[in-house]
């Protein structure tokens, strides 16, 4: 019996049980670690953005078919936007799941955003800047996710 991961390789299951009740399995081909821990755990994404132009990706993480509290921050370095507070969200694939309002000032950041999703399917959840930064401007997210079930 093969179980396929769409991740590249794929498990056998020979047996299925040894001699003690374990379940055996064996790995063929590789699988990529920060897919698989994602999967059963906990993981997140921090980065700064100089500048962003409109859309533009600051952090993101990829989510698979299962339930996950996501958590959100966002903020500006030190210099400030001098837009509208409502410069960053929240999109799942290329769906906007939220705007992220955070006060225009230097050195800041918002409140954290809790979110729970369950997608169906792998995909990706990325915090992006709504709209182009100004010059010398430093957009900055995290995004954490914790898989629940």
């Amino acid at each position: 019996m093969y179980a396929y991961y769409s991740g590249g390789g794929s498990t056998v299951i020979s047996g299925p049980v040894d001699g003690n009740g374990n379940l055996k399995v064996s790995q063929q081909g590789s699988v990529d670690n920060a897919r698989t821990g994602n999967r059963y755990g906990s993981i997140s994404n921090s980065a700064v953005v100089t500048a962003p132009t409109a859309g533009a990706a600051i952090a993101t993480v990829t989510v698979f078919d299962a339930y996950y509290e996501v958590d959100v921050t966002v903020g500006f370095g030190g210099t400030a936007e001098s837009t509208a507070i409502d410069n960053f969200i929240l999109q799942h694939g290329s769906t906007t799941v939220a705007t992220l309002p955070v006060a225009n000032a230097a050195n800041t950041q918002s409140q954290t955003y809790r979110f729970y999703v369950n997608p169906g399917s792998d995909t990706d959840l990325t915090v992006r800047a709504s709209g182009a930064g100004s010059a010398g401007s430093k957009y900055k997210a995290t995004i954490t996710i914790t898989r629940q079930i």
